[in-house]
C-alpha cells in the first residue's frame, strides 16, 4: 500500500486516464456555468516521472494553462490574468489539512499587496460531485477570508497546471508575473515562495532554482522521486531498514519537496522503533532545517511528542516551541495546530495558556469531531 502526505485523513486512490498535451492560453478559461461529466476524483499522490507520458513540462517564461471554472466565490471572477498585476495560483482542497493551513498565509499576503496582487485558490480535486464539503469550509471562513477561490471538476484544469508542474501533493502554488507568465512554482511553504513573490512584485526576479528552469537540479528531483516512491512502499511493506536508507536519502537531499516523508522518518524513529534519543536530536535537524516554515511537517513532530505520555521533559519542551512556531507560521487561525499547542500548554501544566488557546481553537473551527475533541480537553481542565 502506498501512503500519501495528508495522512491525518483517509484518501481513496482513483484510476486516472492521460490527458493530451497542455494548451498554454493567456484567458483564464472561465466558465460560470459549466457542466462537466463523468466526474471522477483526481488522485493528487501520484509519481511525478509519470507525467512524462502525457504532457511536455511548465517551465518559468509559459505561458500558464486555460482554467476551466464553474464557480466563483468571494469575489469577482477573473476571466484572464491581466498585463501589470501579479497573481498567485494555488491549487487546494477542502479534505487537505495542509492546505487549510496555508490559508491564513494566503489572505496576509492578499491584504498586504491588495490591488497589486490577486490570489485565486482553485479547488480541482474535490473528493465528490459537488461543492457540498467545499461550500462548508468557506463558510466558516467567510469572516477572515480575503481571495478568490474557484471550483472545477474538470480534471484536464487540475492536470494541464500540476501535472505540467509535476507537481504531486497540495497545495501547490503558481506565481503568474506582470507579463502573464509564469515565474515559479512550487508548494507555498517552500522558502523560496514568499521571497520570490516580493522580488515578482517589485519587479526585481531572477529566477535561480529547480522550479525556476535549472535542468540538473530537476533531474536530481527525478530521482528523488523514485526514491519517494519507494519510501512509502517501505513503509507500506513494514520496511523499517529500507524506510531508514531511503528516507534519509530524502533528507539528506534537504529538497523541502519531500518535507512530509522527513517528517514521517522521526515519528517512525520516535513512535515505531523506539529509538527516542536520536529522532528527538534528528527533530532539532529538521526544525532548524528543511522543515523550517512549514507547519503541516512541524505540526506532525509536535504531535507525535504530544501523544506520548512518557516524553522526557525536554522533549515536550521542544514539542511545544515546535507548536507555538507553527502557530505563529498560520498567524494562530488553524483549529488543528491551535488544539496542539492548547494540549502541549496542558501537558506542560499551563492551564490557563491551555484554555485560552483550547477557546481561540474553537473559534476557527469548522471540523465537528475536532470540535468535540476540544470541548472535552476543555472539560478536562475544568475537573482538574
Amino acid at each position: 500500500m502506498k501512503i500519501h502526505h495528508c495522512l491525518q485523513i483517509l484518501i481513496l486512490l482513483w484510476v486516472i486516464n492521460g490527458c493530451n498535451q497542455t494548451q498554454r492560453s493567456e484567458t483564464v478559461g472561465y466558465e460560470e456555468s459549466a457542466t462537466i461529466e463523468a466526474f471522477e476524483p483526481v488522485d493528487v499522490y501520484k509519481n511525478p516521472n509519470s507525467f512524462e507520458q502525457y504532457m511536455g513540462r511548465l517551465k518559468p517564461g509559459d505561458l500558464p494553462p486555460a482554467m476551466r471554472v464553474e464557480k466563483w466565490y468571494n469575489g469577482s471572477p477573473v476571466e484572464r490574468f491581466e498585463k501589470g498585476t501579479v497573481y498567485v495560483v494555488e491549487f487546494f482542497a477542502s479534505w487537505c489539512q495542509p492546505c487549510r493551513k496555508s490559508i491564513p498565509h494566503l489572505n496576509k499576503l492578499q491584504q498586504e499587496f491588495k490591488e497589486d496582487l490577486v490570489v485565486i485558490a482553485v479547488a480541482a480535486s474535490e473528493s465528490e460531485p459537488n461543492t457540498a464539503k467545499l461550500d462548508k469550509l468557506l463558510h466558516a471562513k467567510k469572516e477572515v477570508l480575503t481571495y478568490r477561490v474557484a471550483y472545477t471538476s474538470d480534471e484536464k484544469t487540475f492536470k494541464d497546471w500540476n501535472w505540467g508542474a509535476r507537481n504531486t501533493g497540495l497545495p501547490w502554488a503558481f506565481i503568474v508575473n506582470k507579463k502573464g507568465e509564469l515565474a515559479w512554482f512550487g508548494q507555498p511553504f517552500q522558502s523560496r515562495f514568499e521571497p520570490v513573490l516580493r522580488s515578482v512584485l517589485n519587479d526585481t526576479y531572477i529566477p535561480e532554482n529547480i522550479t525556476e528552469s535549472n535542468e540538473e537540479d530537476y533531474e536530481a528531483r527525478r530521482v528523488l522521486w523514485e526514491v519517494q516512491e519507494n519510501f512509502w512502499n517501505a513503509v507500506g511493506d513494514n520496511d523499517w531498514p529500507a524506510t531508514l536508507s531511503l528516507g534519509e536519502q530524502l533528507y539528506v537531499s534537504g529538497d523541502q519537496l519531500f518535507y512530509y516523508e522527513m517528517a514521517q522518518l522521526f515519528q517512525i524513529r520516535y513512535e515505531r522503533l523506539g529509538k527516542k534519543k536520536e529522532s528527538i536530536t534528528y527533530a532539532e535537524k529538521l526544525v532548524s532545517g528543511p522543515l523550517n516554515g512549514i507547519p503541516e511537517g512541524l505540526g506532525l513532530i509536535a504531535e507525535v511528542i504530544e501523544r506520548d505520555s512518557l516524553a522526557a521533559e525536554e522533549s515536550n519542551a521542544l514539542a511545544l516551541n515546535i507548536a507555538e512556531e507553527t502557530n505563529r507560521l498560520t498567524y494562530y487561525e488553524n483549529s488543528e495546530l491551535l488544539s496542539l499547542l492548547g494540549r502541549l500548554y496542558a501537558k506542560t501544566v499551563q492551564r490557563s495558556k491551555a484554555r485560552e488557546t483550547f477557546q481561540k481553537a474553537l473559534k476557527y473551527n469548522d471540523d465537528t469531531e475536532l470540535e468535540q475533541e476540544i470541548m472535552d480537553e476543555l472539560e478536562l481542565l475544568v475537573n482538574e
